[in-house]
C-alpha cells in the first residue's frame, strides 16, 4: 500500500490527537451506513477544458473538445462557499485542460477556498505562472502544487509534452517559486512532480526522483498510461519493457527513500498495475456501504467544466449526470438521482464502464479508508 498526496499532513503541521484524512473519511462513510448522510470530504474542480499544450499521452482525451458551457467565475466561487458549508476539507483544482488558462477563475477560487480554511491542491503543467501570481500563491499559503514533468531531460519531456522549451519553463517556475517561499519564510506550497509513465521515459524513473530532489519536491506521483487513441497506444510499453519495470521501480524507490521523498513507485513493482484499462475491483466485506467495491460516491465529488458531477476523475462528464449549474452542491450530493443511483449500483457491485480505467492510487485510497472502519 502506498501513500497518496494530500492524505498526510506534513509532520510539522500535525497536532497530537489529530485524525488523519483516512480516519475522517471512514467516519463519514460509517455515518452514511448508519443512516446519517454526510457531505463529501474532497471536491475536485475542473475550471476549463482548454490547454496551451497538446500532450499525446493525455488520459483525458474524451474531454478534449471545443471549450463550451464552462461555468462562470461567480458560480465557482459560490461552489466553494457551498462546499465549505458541507464541511468539505480538501479541494483539488485540476482539469481536462490546464486550470491556469482560466485566469479569471482559478486564482480567485484558490483565494476563496483558503479564506474558508480548506486544504488546496493545484494540478498544472506549470507554464503559465507570472512572478506576481507565484507571490500571491505563497502569500495565501496555498497548500500543494502538482507540476507535470514527464522526463528528467528536456529532450524526453518536451517530446511527450508536444512543445519545445516546456522543461526549461517549468523548472524555472519551480525554482522561482522556491525563491519566493524562502524570501517569505514559508513552507507553502509544497511541491510535487507528476509523471505519466510511457515507453519513452520508463528508464528515467530514478533520474526523475533525483530531479524532484533537486527541485525541492516532497513527492513524485508516477501514473500508468491509459491508451485510448492510436498515438497513445504507440506510447505504451511493450511486454519486454513492462518486464523491466519492477527492477527500475525498485531502484527509483530506494533513491526516493534515500532523499526522503514520497512516491507512488510501489505500484510499479508489480507489472499488472501497468494494465490500466483492465482494472478489477475485488468484492468488499460487509453489507450496505461497506460492501461497495469503491467508496468514492460517499466522500468524493468532481465538478466538471460544464457543471456535471461524477465521483472521480476517471468517470467523465456525462449528460445523464446531475449538474450544479442551476442546482446547489448540497442538493446534487444528497438528493440528486445520479449520485444516489451510483451508490445503489456500487453497493450491488455494478461498476460503471469507465471503472476499468481506474488507477492503483484510487484503489489504494479505498483500501486505506477501509482499515479505519469500526465493524
Amino acid at each position: 500500500m502506498f501513500g497518496v498526496s494530500g492524505w498526510v499532513l506534513p509532520e510539522e503541521d500535525r497536532t497530537e490527537g489529530m485524525s488523519t484524512p483516512q480516519q475522517e473519511i471512514a467516519a463519514r462513510i460509517q455515518d452514511w451506513q448508519r443512516g446519517r448522510p454526510r457531505g463529501p470530504y474532497t471536491l475536485e474542480l475542473y475550471p476549463t477544458l482548454r490547454c496551451n499544450l497538446d500532450c499525446a499521452f493525455c488520459d483525458t482525451t474524451y474531454r478534449k473538445k471545443r471549450a463550451a458551457d464552462e461555468l462562470s467565475a461567480e458560480r465557482y466561487l459560490r461552489l466553494v462557499d457551498e462546499a465549505a458549508a458541507m464541511e468539505v476539507e480538501r479541494v483539488y483544482i485540476l482539469g481536462g485542460g490546464e486550470p491556469m488558462v482560466a485566469r479569471r477563475i482559478t486564482p480567485a477560487v484558490m483565494s476563496r477556498l483558503k479564506e474558508h480554511g480548506m486544504y488546496g491542491i493545484l494540478g498544472t503543467n506549470g507554464t503559465l505562472f507570472t512572478a506576481d501570481l507565484l507571490r500571491r500563491i505563497v502569500d495565501m499559503c496555498w497548500d500543494e502544487i502538482h507540476f507535470s514533468l514527464d522526463g528528467a531531460t528536456a529532450a524526453v519531456n518536451d517530446l511527450l509534452r508536444g512543445q519545445d522549451g516546456v522543461f526549461r519553463r517549468v523548472t524555472e517556475v519551480i525554482r522561482r517559486l522556491r525563491g519566493f517561499k524562502r524570501d517569505a519564510g514559508s513552507r507553502c506550497p509544497r511541491i510535487l512532480l507528476h509523471t505519466v509513465v510511457t515507453r519513452h521515459n520508463y528508464r528515467q524513473l530514478e533520474d526523475i526522483v533525483r530531479l524532484a530532489h533537486e527541485l525541492g519536491c516532497f513527492r513524485v506521483n508516477f501514473d500508468a498510461l491509459v491508451p485510448y487513441r492510436p498515438e497513445q497506444v504507440a506510447l505504451a510499453m511493450r511486454a519486454r519493457e513492462r518486464a523491466e519495470m519492477p527492477a527500475l521501480a525498485e531502484r527509483a524507490l530506494r533513491r526516493a527513500e534515500e532523499y526522503g521523498i514520497e512516491s507512488s513507485l510501489e505500484q510499479f513493482l508489480n507489472p499488472r498495475t501497468l494494465e490500466r484499462g483492465s482494472m478489477r475491483f475485488a468484492p468488499a466485506d460487509g453489507s450496505g456501504v461497506f460492501s461497495a467495491p469503491c467508496l468514492n460516491p460517499w466522500h468524493h465529488v468532481v465538478v466538471h467544466h460544464n457543471g456535471f458531477v461524477s465521483p472521480c476523475c476517471v468517470i467523465p462528464s456525462e449528460p445523464s449526470a446531475d449538474s450544479v449549474r442551476e442546482r446547489g452542491l448540497e442538493e446534487v450530493w444528497f438528493h440528486g438521482e445520479y449520485f444516489n443511483r451510483l451508490r445503489g449500483d456500487f453497493i450491488d457491485g455494478r461498476m460503471t464502464r469507465h471503472c476499468s480505467n481506474c488507477s492503483m492510487s484510487i484503489i489504494s485510497q479505498n483500501d486505506c479508508i477501509r482499515e479505519y472502519f469500526d465493524v
